[in-house]
């Protein structure tokens, strides 16, 4: 008999799991099998609409439907203002009283359509202007005689005697010409016409060789009127400037064509800047620009963009811009640094906008400070003017006005830009806007608002704040990321692949739940 009470409980419990599992299995395959959705699901999803949300005033993103901790911080849930978080507006709206508005300071300004304007600040440095640096050359087989000019740094003119040269092929030369010259003159005399017309072709020829070996016209004219030659000639600088290198010393001995000094004319000069790759879109060639430097502050150099390098170089990320600054009184030297300033006007669609005070309608594309206001060609290299608007340049008639909103207006996050409208007195609405270029005090706005709309300019940061302890969409938390936390779903947890079990069906489940802790309590206690 007491074998029979033991093996009791065994026979006990597999009919009390069958009686508990049976009904409730019937009751999962009626809610989950129904064709047509139960009526305590109806009742239930309306009983969800009128729910009191709770949410953290450190984390509005948590949204739990009764009070309790948040998983985050674990301070004490308090209610949503507004009860009904599933009925309300996405739009993300808060309306201040009057006095609200003063007290955080809340301003607003006009959306315009303007030109935007935009500051290039670019660092650099002077450097030599290559079209202007000489190289003086032995223009004939020889040695030096004495240099005139025997150290770097010297300024000289133009005329200037640089260095002597011995040359016997010069002495042959200087022969060759006086008697040319006596040739000549002879046979004018008699009134040959066509002995004359040889004997000044093979006199003329003489005088060209001696210049392109260096000899100026005085130095010719005066060997012809001495009637005497000589074994050196004195070399002349051909240009003013700095001797920036010299490169021999008295004595040596030279062929033609073998460089003795070079020459840089600093009353023009390159400032080599370094422009970043976000600044190319503004930069164009024949741009003003205004260059500073410390040595001598308070003064502007006004120049133009010559070159916009090819290349980017691959250790400073930057890419060189070259300008050209006319410098007549020598204040600027190759080697200082410099600060340069390049202000540009934005139309619509990014274009930038020039004024025809300053970019004349075509320009030389290998000089873009040769300008003209008619086609022509370069005074400086011959070459064929272009139209300005095949170098970038567009006057303001042709690119329309942009709309504009001011910087401050605007909470940008990283992946989008929010601003905040005022729709009526003390109402104002966040809107999503896709932004454009930025000027110096401006953003240019493709989508979101239009012209004449008001944005808040001041307080918004307060506005966007005051959403956020509502737990509203705001700067920082969009409307997806403010919907509330399911109740079936555990806060900090992940969601299972399956489905949700409506309230009503889980109420009807509790008595099965409480019969069946009922006999798990007896049985613990056999």
């Amino acid at each position: 008999m007491s074998e029979v009470n033991r093996r009791k409980p065994a026979w006990l419990i597999a009919v009390l799991t069958l009686l508990v599992s049976l009904p409730a299995g019937m009751l999962i395959g009626r809610y989950l099998f129904s064709a047509a959705p139960a009526k305590g699901q109806a009742s239930a999803t309306k009983e969800a609409k009128k729910t009191q949300w709770w949410t953290c005033s450190m984390h509005p993103q948590i949204k739990l439907p009764k009070p309790g901790k948040c998983p985050i911080c674990h301070m004490d849930l308090i209610p949503m203002q507004g009860g009904d978080h599933q009925g309300e507006s996405v739009i993300p709206k808060l309306e201040l009283s009057p006095a609200a508005a003063a007290l955080a300071e809340v301003e607003v300004a006009p959306v315009e359509e303007r030109y935007v304007r935009k500051t290039l600040r670019l660092s650099g440095r002077i450097d030599f202007d290559e079209t202007r640096v000489k190289t003086i050359a032995a223009w004939v087989n020889g040695r030096i005689e004495r240099m005139f000019v025997d150290f770097t740094g010297t300024s000289v003119r133009k005329g200037d005697h640089m260095f002597e040269l011995y040359s016997p092929d010069l002495y042959a030369a200087e022969e060759e010409l006086l008697q040319a010259y006596r040739a000549w003159q002879k046979v004018r005399a008699k009134g040959d016409e066509l002995q004359v017309r040889e004997r000044k072709r093979a006199y003329l020829a003489v005088r060209e060789k001696l210049r392109l070996w260096g000899l100026g016209p005085a130095q010719i004219d005066a060997i012809v009127q001495q009637g005497k030659t000589s074994d050196r000639v004195v070399i002349n600088a051909p240009q003013g400037g700095i001797v920036i290198t010299k490169m021999r010393v008295e004595g040596d001995y030279v062929k033609a064509g073998t460089p003795i000094y070079r020459i840089a004319d600093l009353s023009r000069v390159w400032g080599i800047l370094d422009a970043y790759e976000e600044d190319l879109p503004w930069l164009h060639l024949g741009q003003p620009v205004t260059v500073r430097t410390s040595y001598v502050p308070g003064i502007d150099f006004k120049a133009r963009v010559a070159f916009i390098d090819p290349v980017v170089d691959a250790i400073s990320r930057t890419i060189h811009v070259r300008v050209v600054i006319d410098n007549p009184r020598l204040q600027l030297r190759p080697g200082m640094f410099t600060d340069a300033r390049i202000h540009v006007a934005i139309g619509r669609g990014g274009q930038i906008v020039t004024s025809n005070e300053l970019v004349k309608p075509w320009l030389c594309p290998m000089h873009p400070w040769e300008q003209s206001d008619k086609r022509e060609t370069c005074k400086i290299c011959g070459m064929a003017l272009v139209s300005r608007e095949s170098l970038g340049f567009h006057v303001a008639k042709d690119i329309g006005k942009a709309v504009a909103v001011p910087v401050t207006a605007v909470l940008p996050t990283g992946k989008r830009a929010v601003v905040y409208v005022r729709t009526a007195p003390g109402t104002y609405e966040g809107r999503e806007v896709v932004l454009g270029p930025r000027g110096d005090d401006y953003y240019i706005v493709r989508s979101g608002v239009k012209a004449g709309e008001l944005v808040v300019v001041n307080g918004n940061f307060k506005i966007d704040s005051a959403l956020q302890i509502a737990a509203k969409p705001s700067m920082m938390t969009p409307h997806d990321a403010t919907r509330p936390v399911p109740s079936s779903k555990p806060v900090g947890g992940t969601a299972g692949p399956g489905f949700r079990v409506p309230p009503a069906f889980i109420d009807k489940l509790r008595p099965l739940y409480r019969l069946y802790f009922q006999i798990q309590q007896a049985l613990g206690k056999d």
